[in-house]
């Protein structure tokens, strides 16, 4: 969970007004090759959730253990409380794109409406529909798309929103650079004493030691006016250092760039 989350909920409420969000940390997805500590996470979310009255931290899922489907759960709160008059499942457009590979998803679009919330960049169109959906579409809109025979709605929310996804904390953590403006400080530290995503061959590697060796590399390559800045005491910025030259031309940038690439990655 990331601060991307956090204020994607913020903005949902703000938007729809629910009386309860329902956080359902997942015990393995069906689409995801990750697994994390699903019952200390449980422990780390429900901490960070406390202060926040209409949001409640359902652990079923963990308890069920194996695979977590969907479908699964959406039966399951429409068994436990039936007096909800309505169910909505918020996802990201991530998810929305490979929509079609969920488990019943057919069953799903009868069930509950939809919330897609979108990082900048993504744009609503019926291209963005999965294709097995787009034989189901009954009307479609800029900011909303209807069912043939079902009540329900997908909404489409565009987030004003920092660009954060797992994807990246991972790799950040692997590569050993801060996701201290990424995470909340409980997340992070979570991550940190379980000692998750980290890659041991860059635990001793300085930040500043790899400006260095680019610059190096790219002086290689007749970079012009190269600077390396030690940021770490002057600064508190989602890095350590930086590096900053100058190339001939553009074709000459773009040659640059891709060799600093291949080298960094050796």
């Amino acid at each position: 969970m990331h601060l991307g989350h956090l204020s994607l909920l913020n903005q949902v409420q703000e938007k729809f007004n629910f009386d309860l969000i329902k956080v359902i940390p997942a015990w393995q997805s069906p689409l995801s090759s990750f697994k994390g500590g699903a019952e200390k996470q449980l422990r780390v979310i429900r901490e960070v959730f406390k202060k926040h009255p209409i949001i409640e931290v359902d652990d079923q899922e963990i308890k069920r253990k194996g695979l977590s489907y969907t479908i699964d759960t959406i039966h399951f709160l429409q068994k436990e409380n039936p007096s909800f008059k309505e169910l909505f499942l918020i996802i990201g457009v991530d998810q929305w794109i490979q929509f079609d590979k969920w488990k019943n998803f057919e069953d799903i679009i009868k069930k509950v409406h939809l919330i897609v919330c979108s990082r900048k960049g993504h744009k609503w169109s019926s291209s963005s529909v999965p294709n097995s959906l787009k034989k189901c579409i009954s009307s479609f809109s800029d900011k909303m798309m209807t069912f043939k025979n079902s009540d329900k709605k997908v909404f489409w929310m565009g987030l004003n929103d920092i660009d954060v996804s797992s994807s990246e904390i991972r790799e950040r953590k692997k590569q050993g650079f801060s996701i201290s403006h990424l995470v909340p400080p409980l997340i992070e530290e979570w991550i940190n004493k379980n000692e998750l995503y980290q890659n041991n061959s860059y635990k001793n590697l300085d930040s500043l030691v790899l400006a260095k060796f680019c610059a190096r590399t790219l002086v290689e390559k007749k970079a012009e006016k190269v600077k390396v800045f030690d940021l770490r005491r002057s600064y508190n910025l989602p890095f350590d250092s930086t590096l900053i030259v100058s190339g001939l031309n553009t074709h000459h940038t773009k040659v640059m760039a891709a060799y600093l690439q291949k080298q960094v990655k050796k």
